[in-house]
């Protein structure tokens, strides 16, 4: 969210709307370290390579490769992208919780969410 976006908003919307993008962002912070995982086995060793016979795939698992590589990295750029109201990315939400109201709110937000949850035993 530029801040002329961010400015058109009251404190409460920006403070819901923070949670939301949050909460997204999260599921594609998942969703990456799923995929590095999986990277991890496909691009960076031979566990793949080795179940396939000697054959023309040796091209189609590289492309598959590359795809999958190219694929990781948008997704992670994603989480950067510019501020904006329709962005799910680190400077949408930097740009909405801007302000210390907004923070003060949010941080309160939390501390009653957990405030009734009992603490672990050890």
């Amino acid at each position: 969210m530029a801040s002329t976006l961010a400015d058109q908003m009251n404190d409460e919307q920006r403070v819901e709307r923070a949670k939301v993008v949050t909460e997204k962002l999260v599921d594609h912070a998942r969703g990456l370290i799923a995929m590095a995982e999986n990277n991890a086995v496909v691009l960076y060793s031979d566990t793949l390579s080795r179940q396939l016979p000697k054959s023309y795939a040796a091209n189609a698992l590289n492309e598959m490769q590359r795809s999958m590589h190219f694929y990781f990295l948008v997704r992670l750029s994603a989480l950067w992208d510019r501020a904006t109201r329709d962005r799910e990315s680190i400077p949408s939400v930097l740009a909405l919780i801007d302000k210390r109201e907004v923070v003060d709110r949010l941080a309160d937000d939390r501390f009653q969410k957990h405030l009734t949850v009992a603490a672990p035993r050890d």
